[in-house]
């Protein structure tokens, strides 16, 4: 199976109808309550997802609202797996008779076959459904559903920046890397719970390009810090020095990594012409002298940094698409994944 990515944008319609729209789109979901008559002419949604052959990645805003799974619903619902999220809003709910409640940033494990209630004053997520036949057993636990591991904490503060890369990302990445993302987010959420098990190598892969995701988020973020080194980078992202050269081996390393970007960022700022001198440049972007930047910076473009002109960069959005909100789709994936089986 091959995946598809979808996006779409209800904000120009009228309130009601893209309530209406939305609820029915969720109803094999989530039974969506709790917005009252008053508050449907305001009411909002945008959605962007991907299918892959393991599971749905997706990652959506929304009008506050109560999203319910009770045992007649489970019962009627066509789909089974867990639902990995990450909510960039305070919620509070119920699972099966747990008190849940989570702040912005924190994971969640959510189990479909299981009770459940969640309450949002909006709804701003990423979210991974995955069919439950890919689900390590650990998190098929009674114990699991409803689990929040909390952004404060080591385990929680690695997936959930996992998960929003997976979501943020899920229109540029092709299907083999959206699939490992979804393999790796499992993963490191079983052996958050405590799952021992040793890994296959295609998990250990997945994990890899999980790592490089991260420190490559890093990387950007911090760019020009000239404390950024290898060690650094490691520490921040989950993972041992050794690990993180592997996930960069195929750039040369961490290091020829953040050389690389460093000279497309100078590039980009004596494309933009800055009216800056060439030294100064080097030395905004960490190179030691002139000399070394124009050396290094040749090697890279072929020419020097004073052949540069200045010039228009081009940017490529990737706008949601107006439509019909198709949540619908997703869970008609899901249903085809598990009748494959």
């Amino acid at each position: 199976m091959t995946s598809e990515a979808m996006a779409w944008d209800t904000g120009s319609r009228n309130g009601e109808e893209t309530y209406e729209l939305y609820r029915q789109s969720m109803a094999d979901l989530y039974a969506v309550e709790g917005v009252p008559p008053e508050a449907r002419p305001s009411f909002y949604n945008t959605t962007v997802m991907a299918l892959t052959a393991e599971g749905v990645v997706g990652r959506g805003r929304s009008s506050g609202q109560i999203m319910r799974r009770t045992r007649p619903y489970v019962g009627r619902s066509a789909i089974d797996g867990i639902n990995l999220l990450v909510n960039m809003a305070p919620l509070v709910g119920d699972c099966a008779g747990r008190d849940v409640r989570s702040r912005p940033g924190d994971v969640q494990i959510r189990d479909l076959s299981r009770e459940t209630v969640s309450r949002v004053a909006s709804v701003d997520v990423y979210s991974l459904l995955i069919p439950r036949r890919y689900v390590p057993d650990i998190l098929l636990q009674p114990s699991a559903h409803g689990t929040v591991l909390g952004r404060n904490t080591p385990a929680g503060r690695l997936i959930a920046g996992h998960i929003r890369i997976l979501g943020n990302q899920v229109e540029r990445l092709g299907d083999g890397h959206r699939r490992a993302g979804l393999t790796a987010a499992l993963a490191m959420t079983a052996r958050a719970l405590g799952d021992t098990r040793s890994l296959d190598p295609e998990t250990r892969a997945s994990l890899r390009l999980g790592l490089r995701w991260r420190a490559e988020r890093w990387i950007h973020d911090r760019l020009l810090d000239p404390d950024l080194d290898a060690d650094t980078v490691a520490r921040a992202c989950g993972g041992s020095r050794a690990t993180l050269y592997r996930a960069f081996d195929p750039d040369g390393g961490v290091h020829r990594f953040i050389q690389k970007r460093r000279l497309e960022r100078a590039h980009m700022t004596l494309h933009e012409g800055r009216h800056r001198s060439v030294a100064d440049i080097a030395e905004d972007h960490g190179f030691p002298s002139q000399s070394h930047f124009s050396r290094v910076f040749r090697e890279a473009f072929g020419y020097s940094p004073s052949d540069v002109r200045p010039g228009l960069s081009p940017d490529f959005p990737f706008p949601p698409r107006n439509g019909r909100m198709r949540h619908d789709v997703a869970v008609g994936w899901l249903k085809t994944l598990a009748a494959s089986h």
